[in-house]
């Protein structure tokens, strides 16, 4: 909805098509946010349930689930310098 509202008003350039586009960004961004904030309150009460149980294992492996959960977001394969330089050299090769 708001991709289509913002070509919208690219296609048109009027005042009127972006400020469409303005109140659908707007709100979209306060679903994300509300959204952002139940998911923080429901680890948060998560955590309290089991720090009162006194399941201290529990909570740390609770923790490293969340980090480890945010961590490999980007998927970035890392490329080793001599892969590099092989890829480079057979460019080089194909040029000459």
């Amino acid at each position: 909805m708001k991709k289509k509202k913002y070509l919208t008003w690219l296609r048109s350039n009027q005042d009127k098509h972006l400020q469409e586009y303005k109140a659908v960004k707007n709100e979209v961004r306060r679903l994300i946010k509300t959204e952002k904030n139940n998911a923080g309150h429901q680890h948060c009460q998560q955590i309290e349930t089991l720090v009162g149980g006194k399941r201290c294992s529990e909570v740390w492996k609770f923790i490293r689930s969340l980090e480890s959960s945010n961590k490999d977001k980007a998927h970035i394969s890392i490329i080793e310098p001599e892969e590099w330089k092989d890829y480079y050299a057979n460019v080089f090769r194909k040029r000459e």
